[in-house]
């Protein structure tokens, strides 16, 4: 199973969302049966047994680094995590991320990771 998911093009690509079931590691960090937005480069997404998620979740927590979707869920930029393909649930994405709203995530992206500060996007404020 694992083998045919690791070349499962279709559903292991950047900017799809995915069902997982995210293991309890404690401390605040997203466990559970979720959605899930792939962010890891899709040669990445291919070779390796690894991925680059940002959970969902349906909670409104007013942080700043929660990014609303028309869907009333938000996208966790803080809790970017490498978790093993095992953990999708279904063989099909969701969702794929609209342009728009993956250049958001890409600005939110760059502040959490320190290589843009508030100021060099094109922040709204919703969240303060």
């Amino acid at each position: 199973m694992y083998k045919d998911r690791m070349l499962n093009e279709k559903l292991f690509k950047r900017g799809n969302i995915v069902w997982v079931d995210l293991p309890d590691y404690g401390n605040h960090i997203q466990c559970g049966k979720r959605k899930a937005i792939i962010i890891s480069n899709d040669w990445n997404n291919k070779y390796c047994p690894n991925i680059h998620i940002i959970p969902l979740t349906t909670k409104k927590k007013n942080f700043k680094l929660h990014i609303p979707r028309a869907s009333g869920e938000y996208i966790l930029i803080e809790q970017i995590m490498v978790v093993s393909k095992s953990v999708v649930l279904k063989e099909e994405p969701i969702e794929t991320v609209l342009p728009k709203e993956w250049s958001l995530i890409e600005d939110y992206l760059a502040v959490q990771m320190g290589f843009k500060d508030w100021k060099e996007i094109n922040y709204n404020g919703k969240n303060d």
